[in-house]
């Protein structure tokens, strides 16, 4: 693979540590964690904001799921790959390359709706900044796309979205313009 390819894969790590990550996900974890996408959704977000993803409380209680106790060393795991995936996400949305998805997101549909559920997770936890008055609608309207994929609305609000695979492929192709598009509206000050 060529370095330019390299720069925008979605994921920093090797295989081996996708192995680990996972291994930790999936089976030290268990169901309530996120996995893989919802882990890439999440930091995505989290880089969007404008903070320091370190100073986010609980992050790894988000990540594994509530009630779901971490041992120091799946602590220090998560903090590890977090950080390293965020860095990652970082630059990409400050590239100008565009920002990838991960290629599974548009073959599957647990992986798009993981992905997206992730990054509405990240919303929610500084909810006030996303939808600060002054950008409230523009923000609602540019989250249309993963809204739609997240499962965290009533289906009904989304229904005829939901009916038109023609509309639903076009929202899907929207995400990593809209992703850019939010990072630079909610960094722009």
């Amino acid at each position: 693979m060529d370095k330019q390819m390299d720069d925008l894969n979605p994921f920093p790590f090797t295989d081996a540590d996708i192995e680990t990550l996972e291994t930790l996900l999936f089976d030290e974890l268990g169901e309530e964690a996120l996995d893989l996408f919802g882990l890439h959704g999440l930091v995505t977000a989290l880089q969007v904001y404008p903070g320091d993803l370190s100073r986010v409380d609980g992050l790894e209680a988000l990540i594994a799921g509530e009630g779901t106790p971490l041992k120091p060393g799946q602590q220090r795991t998560l903090q590890t790959f977090t950080r390293q995936l965020g860095k990652h996400i970082a630059q990409l949305l400050n590239g100008e390359e565009g920002f990838p998805l991960p290629t599974e997101i548009y073959e599957d549909e647990d992986a798009m709706a993981a992905w997206a559920s992730g990054f509405m997770e990240g919303v929610y936890l500084h909810e006030e900044v996303w939808f600060h008055r002054d950008r409230e609608e523009q923000v609602a309207s540019l989250l249309l796309p993963i809204m739609t994929f997240s499962g965290h609305y009533d289906p009904d609000d989304f229904q005829d979205l939901q009916k038109n695979p023609k509309i639903l492929f076009s929202l899907l192709e929207q995400i990593p313009e809209v992703v850019v598009d939010l990072n630079l509206l909610l960094n722009a000050e």
